[in-house]
């Protein structure tokens, strides 16, 4: 387990949506580079939502997959 910077993983693009720099999973959801996203809930984690944005996150890698398991 490592904790890594939000932004070290998401861009933060000018019209507010997130997009992964690397293939992450967030509670079994698998998100690719190119896909962006706005207000979107990943099995109950938005995270758009204030307790989660640009928070620190704890991740582990699993087969080249950034898994998000939990926020700072």
């Amino acid at each position: 387990m490592a904790r890594v910077n939000f932004r070290s993983i998401f861009t933060v693009h000018p019209n507010g949506s997130l997009e992964p720099q690397r293939v992450i999973r967030i509670n079994g959801i698998t998100v690719r580079p190119g896909v962006q996203f706005r207000d979107t809930t990943f099995n109950g984690v938005n995270l758009f939502d204030p307790q989660f944005f640009d928070h620190d996150l704890e991740v582990k890698l699993v087969e080249d997959i950034i898994v998000i398991t939990g926020i700072y």
